[in-house]
């Protein structure tokens, strides 16, 4: 696919990763909590612009499943 192609895509809104989508969505609500409360440690019930960012911050703290043995500690 060409540049051109691609940025006529973007400019209709193409989603080239559902992930980074909302990662970004995810993090404009932080910014917003942020924005409201002064730091960034929102209880796991906090939720800024319909989302759930308390859960979303307390998840993003989680070590990933490749690097977690079975007790969920990392390794």
């Amino acid at each position: 696919m060409t540049g051109l192609r691609a940025r006529r895509l973007e400019q209709l809104g193409m989603v080239w990763s559902l992930t980074g989508e909302r990662f970004q969505e995810n993090l404009e609500a932080a910014r917003a909590y942020y924005d409201q409360h002064c730091p960034l440690c929102a209880p796991t019930s906090a939720s800024a612009v319909d989302k759930p960012i308390g859960q979303w911050l307390s998840n993003s703290d989680a070590p990933e499943p490749s690097t977690a043995n079975r007790s969920g500690k990392p390794r």
